[in-house]
């Protein structure tokens, strides 16, 4: 690796890049036809960084690894973690009975709903 190049500290948040392959890896694995609710870093058990802080140097530093939420086509919600350093799925679990998270534009579309209805009586 090129020495300019400056690695990310195991718990910042992952960058634009390591987003872009998670959901390269998923598309390839569970095809096109998934809706992306949440993608975020995994941190690092507190073992691991214990160790990497202790000793950066010979330690083993923690693998960046995304946890992966999607909505597949037939509505059902998937939890997935990928290992961006080996490029793979490490886990996949459809997640029977729960729902995704509520994001800021589902919120939006719920008031500006909320508020014509309101609006109209």
């Amino acid at each position: 690796m090129p020495a300019d190049v400056r690695l990310p500290h195991p718990f910042d948040p992952l960058s634009k890049e390591e987003i872009e392959a998670a959901i390269a890896i998923i598309k390839k694995a569970h095809g096109d036809n998934l809706l992306f609710n949440v993608i975020s870093l995994q941190e690092p058990r507190k073992a691991q960084m214990t160790a990497w802080l202790e000793n950066p140097a010979s330690a083993l530093r923690p693998v960046r690894v995304a946890d992966v939420v999607v909505i597949c086509p037939d509505g059902k919600v998937c939890d997935g973690l990928v290992d961006l350093q080996k490029g793979t799925i490490t886990s996949w679990k459809e997640l029977d009975g729960l729902q995704p998270i509520v994001g800021d534009v589902t919120l939006m579309m719920f008031g500006w709903a909320i508020f014509s209805v309101t609006w109209r009586c």
